[in-house]
């Protein structure tokens, strides 16, 4: 991933979100990480939606690279990551969090 994509990733541990927005013939693979990599998704995640009041300058410049919030309605730890978050400096990186030899297919 490059520029300014984004990837939604589901870290609960129930795949029943996920399952629903899967498309068509599309198969569901699951990575391990560490707690403490969830932990600074959690600490860092912003929510998708700009809080009332706020310009659209400034929500833009406090959310950009920052992890959202995804649905929480729908469930706990779910998360878009910005492509810079993959293996950013001031934040560990995704693929760097990824516990070598975990990929699995699960669906």
């Amino acid at each position: 991933m490059s520029g300014d994509t984004m990837i939604h990733l589901d870290f609960s541990g129930n795949i029943k979100h996920t399952e629903d927005f899967r498309g068509s013939g599309s198969q569901i693979a699951a990575f391990d990480v560490p707690e403490s990599f969830v932990d600074k998704l959690r600490a860092a995640a912003i929510d998708q939606r700009r809080p009332p009041g706020m310009s659209r300058r400034t929500w833009n410049i406090r959310n950009s690279g920052r992890p959202q919030i995804d649905d929480p309605t729908k469930g706990s730890d779910l998360y878009g990551i910005p492509s810079n978050l993959f293996g950013g400096e001031n934040f560990s990186g995704l693929l760097d969090a990824v516990i070598p030899g975990s990929g699995r297919v699960v669906r």
